[in-house]
């Protein structure tokens, strides 16, 4: 039975410090001025768990030193990436940092502080290549590694000649580097300074200029003008009295900081390139590359492109203690339905305390409409005989339609069951379906 739960129990997320925001306080204020920060999960050197599983990186300290001058504490929550600007957006959490990128689109959602790091995409060859030096460099005799529907294959696809290979993971581009299965990989420049940083045996390096500008900055909500004014205070503040510098000097050392006249200047040329498959080598050491591969990324249609995205679903079922209940839903362009459980009340939680993500798949009926199917698994107690089994199975059904401003409403079927221990088929439904209706927002566009 445990090989069978493990195999069928759902992803665990980190969630979220929440505050009851119904009679219009700021969740500061709701929170005695605590402040709640969610940080990624795993983002060198910016924010990482260090070995006491405490939140540690530049980030983090930054964050520390502007608590310590603005005067208010901080909470930190850990959350995956996917969810930290959704989570902000509604009003889960006060603050985000983790060098995140203050572009056009997050915009629209969150206001930024001022930028306190500026970094962009870079090109990394091994670190006696004689030829690459810079962006003019890239020629279409260059194969380069960029990550799938990354940012670095969409400036490649955008501005350069050179023959790409798309790998998976930032670790399998600098590989084909080391291994000389392409020239140079392009990639955001902190990830390969910290790839460099801890793998000195791969010999690589960073060559040129960036070849893109992004500022990162703290994200906040945009009701929060106060708490904004106040960071971008603290952050001048510490930037003047030469505390911003110690703790820059810490984390990347004699790394210039940067500004837009560090960027090299935009190629020209502008043609789609033609994506190949890992160069072979030959007995004498070159490179050959063989005939092009059909591309295997999924290809989906026009109606789950244009209501993929993140939504901020809220029930209109109102208890008479007047809480609320929501979730945060990920819709992904191959069908994938991901959210957050329904949580009651916007109770706080602390910590790592975990709760579940409910999982399914979902289908476009029309260019408004959505159906989803959505099982989560959960323990049981041995002695509910009612559920014929230890595991239950927890099963929403969706109905949702999408306005044009992004605005949503529908509702869903809930039905609970329980599996015998054989787990061959359902038992009955151990409760009556129920129907709960809700409204909400698209607050992400895309995945």
């Amino acid at each position: 039975m445990n090989a069978c739960w493990k195999a069928i129990c759902l992803a665990l997320v980190l969630l979220l410090t929440l505050e009851n925001s119904r009679n219009g306080l700021s969740i500061a204020q709701a929170q005695s001025e605590i402040v709640s920060v969610v940080i990624q999960n795993d983002n060198p050197p910016f924010t990482f768990q260090d070995k006491q599983d405490k939140p540690n990186g530049f980030a983090i300290d930054l964050m520390n030193a502007l608590s310590k001058q603005a005067g208010f504490p901080i909470e930190y929550t850990s959350q995956n990436a996917d969810y930290i600007i959704p989570g902000v957006v509604a009003r889960l959490y006060d603050v985000a940092i983790s060098c995140l990128l203050s572009d056009e689109n997050t915009k629209k959602q969150v206001d930024f502080s001022a930028p306190y790091f500026a970094t962009g995409l870079v090109i990394v060859v091994q670190k006696d290549d004689k030829l690459l030096h810079r962006i003019e460099d890239l020629t279409p005799e260059v194969v380069v590694s960029v990550v799938q529907d990354s940012a670095a294959a969409r400036y490649i696809h955008t501005y350069t000649q050179v023959k790409e290979v798309e790998v998976t993971t930032l670790a399998a581009s600098y590989e084909q580097v080391i291994a000389s299965e392409v020239t140079a990989a392009i990639s955001p420049e902190i990830n390969a300074l910290e790839y460099i940083k801890t793998h000195p045996q791969a010999n690589l390096k960073i060559v040129g200029q960036l070849l893109t500008y992004e500022e990162c900055g703290i994200a906040v909500n945009k009701d929060e003008p106060q708490l904004l004014a106040k960071l971008n205070e603290s952050l001048a503040q510490i930037k003047t009295d030469g505390t911003y510098a110690k703790i820059y000097q810490q984390w990347f050392g004699d790394r210039p900081q940067v500004d837009k006249s560090a960027v090299a200047k935009t190629p020209t040329v502008s043609a789609q390139p033609q994506t190949t498959p890992s160069p072979t080598p030959t007995p004498n050491g070159q490179l050959v590359n063989s005939p092009p591969l059909t591309t295997t990324r999924p290809i989906t249609g026009n109606l789950t492109e244009n209501l993929a995205g993140v939504y901020y679903l809220t029930s209109k079922t109102i208890p008479e203690d007047g809480s609320s209940t929501y979730q945060i839903v990920t819709l992904t362009p191959d069908n994938l339905w991901l959210s957050t459980e329904t949580i009651q009340n916007r109770t706080p939680i602390t910590g790592s305390n975990p709760l579940h993500t409910e999982q399914g798949m979902w289908q476009a009926n029309a260019a408004d409409q959505m159906k989803a199917m959505v099982l989560t698994f959960y323990n049981l107690s041995k002695t509910d005989t009612n559920t014929g089994g230890n595991i239950g199975i927890m099963r929403k059904d969706y109905q949702m339609t999408v306005q044009t401003d992004g605005s949503v409403s529908g509702s869903y079927t809930l039905k609970l069951y329980g599996l015998n221990d054989a787990l061959l088929h359902p038992a009955a439904s151990a409760t009556e379906p129920q129907t709960i209706e809700f409204t909400g927002q698209r607050i992400q566009v895309g995945q």
